[in-house]
Parts: structure tokens; C-alpha cells; sequence
């Protein structure tokens, strides 16, 4: 790993792999790292740790030897455990949060299970066009789900980013086939596409408090964002 892990995060991780090691054997077959362990480059101790832990075959026995592990780990792992053949059968109906584990991912132990893993595009497309459009009626309702102030909006604009984000990602890689990692290059990829992202940027500033207070400014925002999400569905929906 290029950039280490805090060394509190290290070694937890490293108890806790030793530990399946030692009771599960060969049927613990890999511990992936993914999320933003995997991919910041700035790794704090406060970011969640989320890890998959694949497997031979999912037995009680097998959970209760995880569970004994992930109990004695001095810090709160985010687990997904999956057999292998789980992890193969699981790409049609979850493709683009396998895309994302696929792309950003450390094999902290054991097999490789990543590198061959297949995404057909079908299914891509089609779940990019479904959360993408989740995302526009979700916004919606939050919005008329209460009265609205300007700590609300920024909460609201907050909650949904980073699946925009993710699923801009996705769309530039279906439209273009660019693989783009970064927020930024995200950004700047979906706007080539004539998408109008300069409200993401704004976004961004909200997330560092370097925004507009004003009620009139956010609310504006907040419409850009939402012309955004609806541009970004209408060509998820023609591709």
C-alpha cells in the first residue's frame, strides 16, 4: 500500500486477518480493503473501515468464528462476508457497488478475488439509470418533507453527493469508457459530457463550510444540483 494506514487501523486489521487465519484456515480466502481506506490518500484513524471478507463456503460455525474476531477488534469494522460464489452472482444486481470495490482495493490477505471479477455493462447501465433517478425523487421528497432552512439544505446536499458523485462516475465510464477516480476529475468528465456540474463545485465548498449561509443562495444551489441529477438521468436513460 502506497500510503500506510494510521497504525491503530493497521494493526487491528492485521488481529483480526490473523485471527480468521487461524481459525478458519483455508476456507478464509481473502480480506479486501475498499472505501476511503482504499482510496484517500490522507488516511485518518476516524474513517470507517470497510472491509469484505471472502470465503470457501458460509457456515453458523464460520459467522460465529468471525463474529469472535470482529468482537475482539479494538476498532468498528464495516464487514461484508461472502463466499466466493457470492461475490460472482452478486455482480447483476449490485454492479455499481462492486465497480466501486473493484476499482479503489487493497487484497490485505490471502487470493485475488477482485482483479477477474466481470461487471457486465447491462446491468451497470441499468442500476447507474435506477439510483440516479432515486436520487431525483429522493431529493424531492426531502425537500417538501419539511420546511426548509439553510442548515437543512446544505444536510440534504450532504446526504446525497457522494452517490452522485459515484454514479456521475459511472456514467462517464458508460458514456466514454474513461475510468475517473477523483471527485474532481468526476466532475470535470461528466461537464465533457454536457452535463452543467459547476454546481457540484459549489457543493464541494459546501462540505467545508465555505459556502453561502443565505437561505436565497442555497436554495438556488439546491436547484442546480437537481437540474444536474436530471440531466445525468435522461442520459443514463439513452445510452
Amino acid at each position: 500500500m502506497n500510503n500506510p494506514l494510521p497504525e491503530k487501523t493497521r494493526n487491528s486489521l492485521n488481529g483480526f486477518c490473523d485471527q480468521l487465519e487461524q481459525s478458519l484456515g483455508a476456507k478464509f480466502v481473502s480480506g479486501v480493503l475498499y472505501g476511503k481506506l482504499a482510496r484517500e490518500i490522507n488516511k485518518t484513524e476516524d474513517m470507517s473501515i470497510n472491509f469484505m471478507v471472502v470465503l470457501e463456503e458460509i457456515s453458523t460455525a464460520i459467522l460465529d468464528a468471525i463474529g469472535d474476531a470482529l468482537r475482539k477488534s479494538k476498532v468498528q469494522i464495516e464487514l461484508l462476508t461472502l463466499s466466493e460464489e457470492d461475490l460472482r452472482s452478486s455482480t447483476d444486481v449490485f454492479p455499481i457497488k462492486f465497480l466501486d470495490i473493484k476499482r479503489t482495493h487493497v487484497i490485505y490477505r490471502g487470493k485475488d478475488v477482485m482483479s477477474d471479477l466481470e461487471i457486465p455493462r447491462d446491468n451497470l447501465r441499468l442500476r447507474c439509470e435506477q439510483e440516479i433517478k432515486n436520487l431525483m425523487l429522493r431529493l424531492r421528497l426531502n425537500y417538501v418533507s419539511r420546511k426548509q432552512n439553510s442548515k437543512s439544505i446544505a444536510s440534504l446536499l450532504n446526504r446525497i453527493y457522494l452517490s452522485l458523485i459515484r454514479n456521475l462516475g459511472v456514467l462517464v465510464e458508460l458514456k466514454s469508457g474513461d475510468v475517473l477516480v477523483t471527485n474532481s476529475d468526476i466532475i470535470e468528465g461528466a461537464g465533457k459530457l454536457g452535463i452543467d456540474t459547476m454546481a457540484l463545485h459549489d457543493v464541494e465548498k459546501l462540505r467545508q463550510d465555505n459556502f453561502s449561509l443565505e437561505l436565497g443562495d442555497r436554495k438556488r444551489l439546491l436547484e442546480k444540483v437537481m437540474q444536474c441529477v436530471r440531466d445525468a438521468a435522461a442520459m443514463a436513460d439513452k445510452i
